[in-house]
Parts: C-alpha cells; sequence; structure tokens
C-alpha cells in the first residue's frame, strides 16, 4: 500500500471566488482542565507557604531543610501549574483569502496586539500541504514559509475545501 501526502497546489487562476470564512483553528479550552490546572497551581502556591505555619524546634535545622526543599519544590510546581494558564504565547494564525489569493500569517506580540508577519500570494507559492495535522507552505524556492498545527477537523475540512477552490 502507497500512502500519498495531501498536497495541492492550484494550477490555473481561480474560477470563482467565495466568501471569506473565518474558520476557529485555536484548540479547544476545556474549562475543566483549567479549573483543575488553577487549583493544583493554587493549592501548591498555598502549601508552599502553609508548611512554615507549623513550628519547628530552634535546633532541629534537618526539619528545617526539609521545610525549604519542600516549600522550593512546590513553589516551582505551583508556579508550573498555574502558567500552563497562559495562553498569548499561542501560534501564529494563516489566513487564506481565496477571491484576492492570500495567504497571510498573522502573530500575536508579548502585548497581546495581532500583526502581519507575512502577506504571500497563491501563486508564488510552490507548494501547500495539509499533512498530519499541519498545514505547511513553502515559497518559490523551497524554503518553509509556515507550519502551524490545524487542531479541529471543521477547520481542516474547510481548509481542504478551500485549497480545491483555488483549482
Amino acid at each position: 500500500m502507497v500512502a500519498l501526502p495531501d498536497t495541492h497546489m492550484p494550477d490555473t487562476p481561480i474560477k470563482r471566488a467565495g466568501a471569506r470564512q473565518v474558520i476557529e483553528g485555536q484548540p479547544e479550552t476545556n474549562p475543566v482542565k483549567r479549573a483543575l490546572l488553577a487549583g493544583f497551581g493554587v493549592a501548591a502556591l498555598l502549601s508552599a507557604l502553609g508548611v512554615w505555619i507549623v513550628p519547628v524546634d530552634q535546633g532541629d535545622t534537618a526539619m528545617q531543610l526539609v521545610k525549604l526543599i519542600f516549600s522550593i519544590l512546590m513553589l516551582v510546581l505551583g508556579m508550573l501549574f498555574v502558567s500552563a494558564l497562559d495562553r498569548r504565547h499561542a501560534e501564529p494564525e494563516i489566513q487564506i483569502d481565496p477571491a484576492s489569493r492570500q495567504l497571510r500569517i498573522v502573530e500575536v506580540d508579548s502585548r497581546g496586539e495581532a500583526f502581519v508577519s507575512g502577506d504571500y500570494n497563491l501563486d508564488e507559492l510552490s507548494d501547500i500541504t495539509l499533512r498530519d495535522r499541519h498545514l505547511t507552505a513553502r515559497d518559490a524556492k523551497g524554503t518553509q514559509v509556515v507550519s502551524v498545527a490545524v487542531y479541529s477537523a471543521a477547520a481542516e475540512m474547510a481548509i481542504r475545501k478551500m485549497l480545491t477552490q483555488a483549482a
């Protein structure tokens, strides 16, 4: 059995262009997962501070060392859980406009403002591949322009439909 990649690049200009379609490409946020991460993070941070409430004898340095190591470990673990909630550093967004035959790459900077980091004509791209839940585009020189994960099946179907419209 031979498995061929799902590659499509239009040979001719587009015959008809549909309206611009907006597809939610970000991964779905699971509220239960976010609540668990927040809960575990807060619990770990509070336990890092709460361990110092229990008094220890003045001369028991071994117990103070154990408390210090436990406190640092729980502090780091809590910060990891809380930092997993941050979604500001998302992957770039790809916008495919079949009417103007443009592919735009929109990124978000550290302040949360969106900006266009790349604007490419579909005719200038040598390859657009949708394989293994990743959309990859290459320019005329063969260098990779962008590779973005496609999270939902609806987005994958819409991209395939849009690429077949461009043919």
